[in-house]
């Protein structure tokens, strides 16, 4: 489970991604420090040209119908609570809900997610990577940090929903995502994109997956999140074979725990 993360900008590469995002902004386009579910922070994602970077909220909104109560899907992830974890909405007065965490095990059999791993470039969905320097989990009331044994960057993998409006320079046909994208198609009863914007929010929501937990992180949880190497990064973006692949296997690396 994953459900805080610490993220620093301390790593050249990805600071010149950001900078070229934000024009040299990097320090302020990441947020530095502790990271709570509801934050927008930057992911990664693989652009026709290049890795890119762009702002995406973390936390998907689970899905209701037309009187308020929950779906299927949603009462599933509450019964599933330690593989897929729900939160109040921030700001919202605590009525809606968001999952921040999915399994990976079972993603691709999930018909909301699916599309991510058949490489349809007119699919709602992205396969993002969010750059982390540790993750947090608490065991016995004791919270601990978790971090790369070698003290390198930790890419953390997630699925992104997007509006539609900032996807269209990705598509093969942007007319025709536009509407596969639109954000009444994919969450009834969201405001408007104007609306949206002035109230900061990007227009795009993420998840991060989870597997189960090895090695010293098996201590503290039966969970942590999906990685891939540094290496491996645009394989993930770009190649759904090997991100199918991925989610099967394990990490294999040393991670390093400690008290927080």
């Amino acid at each position: 489970m994953c459900g805080r993360y610490e993220s620093w900008v301390d790593d050249d590469e990805i600071g010149e991604i950001l900078d070229m995002e934000k024009q040299g902004s990097a320090a302020r386009y990441l947020k530095q420090g502790e990271v709570y579910p509801g934050t927008v922070q930057p992911v990664l994602y693989g652009s026709r040209i290049r890795v890119r970077a762009h702002l995406s909220r973390w936390g998907l909104l689970l899905p209701q119908n037309r009187g308020g109560e929950k779906t299927g899907m949603s009462a599933q992830l509450r019964m599933d609570a330690d593989g897929e974890l729900t939160v109040p909405e921030p700001d919202r007065g605590g009525g809606r809900k968001t999952f921040i965490n999915l399994r990976a095990e079972t993603v691709v059999g999930k018909g909301r997610f699916a599309g991510a791993f058949r490489g349809e470039a007119e699919d709602r969905l992205r396969r993002v990577l969010v750059p982390v320097s540790a993750y947090y989990e608490w065991s016995g009331g004791v919270k601990y940090r978790i971090a790369d044994g070698a003290r390198d960057l930790l890419y953390l993998c997630g699925l992104e929903e997007d509006d539609g409006e900032l996807l269209r320079e990705n598509a093969p046909d942007p007319k025709s995502a536009y509407a596969c994208f639109s954000s009444a198609a994919m969450i009834p009863g969201r405001p408007d994109a104007e609306t949206r914007r002035a109230a900061g929010d990007p227009g795009r929501r993420h998840v991060i997956l989870t597997a189960p937990a090895e090695g010293e992180a098996a201590r503290i949880h039966t969970r942590m999140p999906l990685f891939v190497s540094r290496s491996d990064c645009g394989d993930w973006l770009y190649d759904p074979d090997f991100a199918r692949d991925r989610l099967g296997r394990p990490w294999g690396r040393p991670l390093s725990v400690r008290e927080a």
